[in-house]
């Protein structure tokens, strides 16, 4: 399911909106975007943070470690 599609189900459902959000495949990434942008008080704006609650977005970043050898000659 597009982000697009679970917000319009949520913005024009007289159903539960908590309980429809909690299971909507959606990308939580894609979430985490369109809320930053996303007025609050709009019926998007609602229905982005009931999907981010049950989409959390968890920013990954890489870590790099260095491996150094100490291989010492033994003859």
């Amino acid at each position: 399911m597009t982000l697009e599609e679970a917000v319009d189900l949520l913005v024009s459902t007289d159903k539960d909106l908590d309980l429809i959000a909690r299971f909507l495949p959606v990308d939580a990434g894609e979430v985490h975007a369109a809320l930053a942008g996303a007025d609050e008080d709009s019926a998007d704006g609602v229905a982005l943070r009931l999907l981010a609650k049950y989409n959390p977005y968890v920013e990954t970043s890489k870590v790099v470690k260095k491996v150094t050898s100490t291989a010492s000659s033994e003859t």
